[in-house]
């Protein structure tokens, strides 16, 4: 098991010498399990879950972050209806009830230590609809506060097994707007130009798959830094895998990163509020460039000659 890393990011000081509004973000690397039909195997990791959720609390997280499939991540084979191939998932056979009893576990953890929790989790429809693959906000009472639906999906996900989610979710907590997102939805700019457009501070990715730093970067965690930097906002990826799962900031030099080693593993930094005024990207696109335009001047209007 890995000792928890408590870091603090390299930051820029604000102008005027005030501290900036900071929320202590613990986020959670876990070990993948991906039979949802098997009881022990959900147990297993809900009882994984609240130990991390308690270790968190412990280094005075205020919100922790949890991996995609932290409680289960449904294998494309485990769940296919075509024996020995990728078909339409059969959900049916998911133990729906342990599954629940994890998720309410959680939660009455989560209320008992007063932190929040973002938990990643499939959530049924109802006639028979596919789930979606979810984010569920957990608050500090231990009530789901919102939940955020995987938008963009792989073709996988798309065509056999998940219905995706309509919009972008956020949340406060301690004064700090936040954002969700899974998945591949680190290769969807999109998915972070909408929140920098509704003002977050940060976004939380939680994913599953090996996505390291080095030798070469590769492109969630590539993407993910320069989202950060261009957006202005922070970004944290959880991940099951060993030595996936970092924090990038629009001011850091270096992402905090979680070691690679197998097990159970966090990261607990502090992110911050954004400072100052409205940043640079959102004033440019407001319009700030129509009023200087000349849209009827023969010499900009003609695109053919020197």
């Amino acid at each position: 098991m890995l000792e928890d890393q408590n870091t603090r990011p390299t930051h820029q000081p604000q102008a005027d010498g005030a501290e900036p509004v900071r929320l202590r973000l613990a986020v959670a690397q876990t070990e993948q399990r991906e039979d949802p039909t098997d009881p022990e195997l959900l147990r297993a990791s809900g009882a994984q879950l609240r130990e991390l959720i308690t270790r968190a609390h412990t280094a005075g997280a205020r919100l922790v972050q949890c991996p995609e499939g932290a409680l289960s991540f449904p294998h494309k084979r485990v769940m296919s209806s075509i024996p020995d191939e990728v078909g339409p998932a059969e959900w049916s056979r998911v133990d729906w009830a342990a599954y629940a009893d994890e998720l309410a576990a959680v939660a009455r953890r989560a209320g008992e230590l007063g932190i929040w929790v973002a938990l990643p989790a499939a959530h049924r429809l109802s006639d028979g609809h596919r789930p979606h693959n979810s984010m569920y906000v957990i608050d500090d009472h231990g009530r789901v506060h919102t939940r955020y639906d995987e938008r963009f999906m792989s073709e996988t996900k798309i065509n056999f097994m998940y219905t995706p989610g309509t919009g972008p979710v956020t949340f406060e907590v301690d004064g700090l707007r936040v954002g969700c997102a899974l998945g591949i939805e680190a290769v969807h700019p999109q998915s972070f130009t909408d929140y920098e457009q509704l003002g977050v501070d940060l976004v939380m990715f939680s994913t599953t798959g090996r996505e390291t730093p080095s030798p070469l970067p590769t492109p969630f965690y590539r993407n993910l830094d320069v989202y950060s930097g261009v957006n202005g906002i922070w970004i944290s990826m959880a991940s099951t895998m060993p030595g996936n799962s970092a924090v990038f900031g629009p001011d850091v030099r270096e992402p905090v990163q979680i070691a690679e080693q197998s097990g159970t593993a966090l990261l607990v930094t502090d992110v911050e509020a954004r400072t100052g005024s409205t940043p640079w990207l959102h004033r440019l696109r407001t319009g700030v460039y129509d009023a200087k335009q000349q849209t009827e001047d023969t010499r900009s209007l003609q695109r053919t000659s020197f």
